[in-house]
């Protein structure tokens, strides 16, 4: 929801790329059953389940990509739409490198899987969206436009290890 909330228009191309990461989508709970019930006696349970994460990660990859290239992104998003195309790639990659592990691992293969907390990409856009809120409330991202740094872009905002300060006092009367 939160990437079609930074979509402009649409065209064929993005509607045909959505399909593949609906339908991924949709595997889920299958495949997440499949692999509490299932992950103890047979590693396929668990390593279907990484394959359908990964291939829903690189499917919103495509769809944010085209997005860019088409220029069909609103623009005070193109920032939010490029960062989250590197995170659904950095996704896809940890899901993917986790696979070999499942047959080491098995059923304790999702713990690899908190790497994804470490995501620099979202990090950055969460700091950006961060700094860009009232002061007064918890941040929150929202529709605003991140603010830019002297050069024009948000690289330097989202710099950093994406910690912050909220100020959760009640605002002033």
């Amino acid at each position: 929801h939160r990437f079609m909330r930074t979509v402009r228009e649409f065209d064929r191309g993005l509607m045909v790329l959505l399909l593949p990461y609906l339908g991924f989508m949709v595997l889920i709970p299958f495949t997440s059953q499949l692999m509490g019930e299932y992950s103890e006696r047979f590693d396929l349970a668990v390593i279907l389940y990484v394959v359908d994460m990964a291939a829903m990660a690189f499917a919103a990859f495509l769809m944010m990509n085209h997005v860019l290239r088409r220029g069909l992104g609103r623009p005070e998003y193109e920032w939010d739409i490029r960062l989250s195309c590197k995170s659904a790639l950095f996704t896809t990659a940890v899901f993917a490198a986790t696979i070999p592990f499942v047959f080491l691992l098995g059923p304790w293969t999702p713990m690899l899987w908190v790497g994804l907390r470490w995501d620099p990409y979202q990090r950055r856009r969460d700091r950006v969206y961060a700094l860009s809120a009232p002061e007064s409330i918890i941040a929150v991202p929202g529709p605003k436009a991140a603010p830019a740094d002297a050069s024009g872009g948000v690289d330097s905002l989202a710099d950093g290890d994406g910690s912050q300060a909220v100020d959760d006092t009640p605002p002033r009367e």
